[in-house]
């Protein structure tokens, strides 16, 4: 795709270009969803974060799942969480994982539910944290974000004070992704 290209050659104005004639164009919401997606995608590029989020609440606005929806509710979730506004980011956390119900989304259901243990342990709400980051670890095999999900749901375990917990969490990241640098990292 043209786009795919652009942004590869890291040519950020001519992606943006090239997504905002597609949702010029579009006809119909998965086309709009995609075009703001796309342009999210090169708003980060040109580190325009204001731009990006505009766009990515377009993507993310509409009635329809698609991957392009469901990767600008991801965007958000982590844009708003980075600025520190844990309610919006928590929205499109929560709204990403509730769509992602597909088999097909199984990796935006992931990144959704470990989104929200982001959002619940910048809260210091080690508990909920413990129990998203579980989840990701319990239901996916996703060979970034699960291994990821281990380590902080450890260390949501030794803040709450539970060093078993905590023991535990550690071990199974060791057996299941030894390679992983989360594997790697002392004991939080």
């Amino acid at each position: 795709m043209l786009f795919r290209s652009r942004l590869d050659q890291g040519a950020f104005t001519a992606a943006a270009e090239a997504a905002q004639t597609l949702t010029a164009h579009a006809k119909d919401e998965p086309w709009h969803q995609i075009g703001g997606w796309l342009l999210g995608r090169s708003r980060i590029g040109l580190r325009d974060r204001a731009g990006a989020i505009e766009a990515f609440e377009k993507g993310a606005a509409g009635q329809g799942v698609t991957r392009a929806r469901l990767e600008a509710l991801l965007e958000l979730g982590r844009l708003h969480l980075e600025d520190g506004r844990a309610d919006e980011s928590e929205a499109r956390y929560s709204a990403a994982a509730e769509l992602a119900a597909d088999a097909k989304f199984a990796d935006q259901k992931a990144r959704g539910l470990y989104g929200l243990g982001c959002v619940a342990a910048t809260r210091k709400q080690w508990e909920p944290a413990s129990r998203y980051f579980l989840s990701v670890a319990i239901l996916f095999d996703h060979p970034v974000v699960s291994a990821e999900s281990l380590y902080r749901a450890a260390q949501a375990f030794g803040q709450m004070k539970q060093p078993d917990k905590q023991a535990q969490m550690l071990d199974e990241l060791k057996q299941r992704y030894p390679d992983s640098e989360w594997a790697k990292k002392p004991a939080p």
